[in-house]
């Protein structure tokens, strides 16, 4: 009688544990989902004198979600753009990250 309620015991907090672990995992993936994700925008800008794709990647970029090289790589794909040169005048889309 006693080895039944030790095997009955040992058999409940194993499914205890069990279900404790998959709760913890599930709740994890959960609050890890309810992150807040940053927006992205796009803004015009004129292209003023001495602009260069580079100094205005370094002006308007958010480096936490950028590498300058891609920055720049997605402004010229926005803009149709083939090679870096742009001219004062010229008006070119750029993301915002928020």
């Amino acid at each position: 009688m006693c080895k039944k309620i030790k095997l009955h015991v040992l058999i409940i907090s194993f499914c205890v544990a069990l279900f404790l672990s998959f709760s913890l995992l599930l709740g994890f993936n959960y609050v890890k989902g309810l992150e807040v994700k940053p927006s992205k925008c796009y803004i015009t800008i004129k292209v003023e004198s001495n602009d260069s794709l580079w100094s205005i990647a370094k002006e308007n970029m958010n480096t936490k979600y950028y590498k300058i090289n891609t920055y720049i790589k997605e402004v010229k794909q926005i803009n149709n753009l083939y090679t870096d040169k742009i001219l004062e005048g010229d008006y070119i889309i750029i993301p915002i990250i928020n």
